[in-house]
């Protein structure tokens, strides 16, 4: 009965003495917390205040779209004469028969298209491939990247939609 007792005290007490460590925590006058212990391992705790960047610069100026892919796997189409412009806010150009304007807003590399208003001549050959353009640009453009002279309007799969050259 004694060793048990004897057991289980120094059971105890060895519980206690290793609960005892020497971690310490000390602020800085930042908004770093330091967290040292007995082995020399510290790490740091930084809350960072993060913003996307914003890309929209790069965008601005006139562009000559030269391909157009309809869908992800469908062969890509050469484009002649198609133009895309970027100010501020305003987008506008030339799509493949008519001259179009409307509205834009960047988020990032995100990119949302507002009220498009075209003119409404009307093209034989070029009016199929122009109803694609106005619907592609409309319902699936949600990015872009600028690589050099070259943009590239993607969708929400980052498949890219419209290639463009800097003019």
């Amino acid at each position: 009965m004694n060793k048990i007792v004897f057991l289980f005290l120094s059971l105890v007490l060895t519980v206690l003495l290793a609960c005892n460590s020497s971690k310490k925590i000390v602020s800085a006058t930042s908004k770093k917390t330091a967290v040292s212990a007995k082995d020399s391992v510290e790490y740091y705790e930084e809350i960072v205040d993060a913003r996307q960047g914003d890309f929209s610069k790069a965008l601005k100026g006139s562009w000559e779209i030269i391909t157009m892919s309809r869908q992800q796997k469908a062969p890509i189409e050469k484009l002649q004469n198609v133009e895309i412009n970027f100010t501020d806010s305003t987008v506008s150009g030339k799509a493949p028969c008519n001259r179009y304007t409307g509205s834009y807003t960047t988020k990032g590399t995100g990119i949302k298209f507002g009220n498009i208003a075209s003119t409404m001549m009307y093209c034989d050959n070029k009016m199929n491939e122009e109803d694609a353009f106005f619907m592609l640009l409309r319902t699936r453009i949600s990015a872009f990247t600028v690589n050099g002279d070259t943009l590239y309007l993607r969708d929400g799969a980052s498949n890219i939609v419209f290639e463009a050259k800097k003019k």
